[in-house]
């Protein structure tokens, strides 16, 4: 950003006439008020309120429980929780999961990460995904914004990197499609934010 002056620390100098001063003082209030306004909305204004610029970007993470996953049939009877993992047991083929996710709008999500064990079943599906709140007649539909399958039978953690703006009135969620003999242990999402009012 350009100023009005360059800042110096040097003036006004000894030898300057006592009656310049006033100069001196209007122009060290102007460089302030040339520097503030670079971190806040209005320099003059009462109160100062810090402008979303002087934020910059930030790169967040939401870190979400297994807990958080709820099944699509609440009648699963085969399903077991840990503190550390959810377990599809061998008597479910599988069994569909979600959990809300709550992000600002204007947030860019860059990735999605799942810790999933995929045992000896068949490829789990991981997803990000939205549906748009609206009160049209049409019902609103499901999107994918990240999704990837399992490929390992061990300990894995999935990584989806992208870009996806969070727009008003997106209501996001996570879902996983969970095989028999799995264990889903969490789930994360990475985002950046530029405004102060983008504060989750």
């Amino acid at each position: 950003m350009t100023y009005t002056n360059a800042w110096s620390d040097t003036i006004p100098l000894g030898t300057d006439l006592a009656n310049t001063i006033d100069d001196s003082i209007r122009q060290l209030r102007l460089d302030i008020h040339d520097r503030m306004n670079s971190i806040v909305q209005d320099w003059t204004a009462d109160p100062i309120v810090l402008a979303d610029a002087a934020l910059g970007t930030l790169t967040k993470n939401i870190f979400i429980h297994h807990s958080a996953f709820q099944p699509d049939d609440p009648a699963h009877e085969t399903i077991t929780r840990t503190a550390e993992k959810l377990i599809v047991s061998p008597f479910t083929s599988s069994a569909t999961f979600w959990a809300p996710v709550s992000l600002p709008i204007g947030a860019v999500i860059t990735g999605v990460v799942f810790n999933i064990t995929q045992g000896i079943g068949l490829p789990c599906n991981l997803k990000l995904r939205k549906v748009v709140f609206n009160t049209a007649p049409t019902p609103p539909t499901a999107t994918d914004l990240f999704a990837t399958v399992t490929n390992s039978s061990s300990f894995s953690e999935y990584t989806v990197n992208g870009s996806y703006t969070v727009l008003n009135n997106d209501v996001l969620f996570f879902e996983v499609q969970l095989f028999a003999v799995s264990a889903f242990y969490n789930a994360a999402i990475t985002y950046q934010v530029n405004a102060l009012s983008q504060s989750i």
